[in-house]
């Protein structure tokens, strides 16, 4: 593979980007807009294939191939000591959680919400409120910006400012509400349909995207699970806002 000038994952160098986020905390949607920040592409056409190829998933690409440096990486892991620079991407983990939970659902229509909730750290890539936690505490002190996905929704000009910044890239304003309205969930959706997913082995790839709504545990979560989160993670959410 190196002679095609593909580098196998895992082999970055310190000015890489991770893009790390809890599952189903806009991963994907960065994926999209930050290949578009890069990149000054299209977003209302760009598929889920080529935004893989620009910003290569560690956890399922086993090479990938450097178009220029630094290279951005979707990751959902915790703090890695070769992850020098950050994106972390965070969300309401009630919200997070039940989203997780209708996607895994897909494969395992038995699967209950408590269940999920209660595996804790054993449930990939560890508790919510675990991973959160250990972005705060930046073991290896990395350099991180921190994206809520709230305001990503809310103000996605004044977000994407922020991280053509971080990155270090020029984009002007009018560019960047082009960028994110190419990225709106519906516009994902028919692109999706059309083109498929990238990861097409994936149980949920047919139909990977969730509402995209903030707050919507509110509805989806059984109350004593609400609590019971709240008892676990109270702290981490009153933090981040969320309470």
């Amino acid at each position: 593979m190196r002679r095609h000038r593909f580098t196998p994952m895992g082999e970055f160098v310190e000015s890489d980007i991770f893009v790390c986020g809890w599952p189903k905390s806009g991963n994907t949607w960065c994926q999209r807009l930050f290949s578009g920040v890069v990149w000054g592409l299209d977003t209302n056409v760009l598929t889920d294939q080529l935004a893989q190829f620009l910003q290569p998933d560690v956890h399922y690409k086993t090479h990938y191939y450097r178009f220029g440096t630094p290279t951005l990486f979707k990751s959902h892991l915790p703090p890695q000591p070769e992850y020098r620079r950050v994106i972390f991407l965070i969300r309401d983990g009630r919200d997070a959680l039940v989203s997780y939970w209708r996607m895994l659902k897909k494969a395992n229509s038995q699967l209950k919400l408590e269940d999920l909730f209660y595996q804790g750290d054993s449930l990939f890539p560890c508790a919510w409120e675990t991973h959160a936690r250990a972005w705060l505490a930046n073991p290896y002190q990395a350099e991180i910006l921190s994206i809520r996905y709230e305001d990503l929704l809310a103000s996605p000009l004044e977000q994407l400012r922020r991280v053509a910044s971080f990155i270090d890239v020029t984009r002007t304003d009018d560019e960047l509400s082009r960028i994110s309205a190419g990225a709106d969930i519906k516009k994902m959706r028919r692109i999706a349909a059309r083109n498929g997913w990238d990861n097409a082995s994936s149980a949920a790839a047919q139909d990977f995207l969730g509402a995209g709504r903030a707050g919507s545990f509110r509805e989806d979560m059984p109350s004593g699970i609400q609590e019971a989160f709240q008892r676990r993670a109270g702290d981490t959410l009153k933090h981040f806002g969320y309470v």
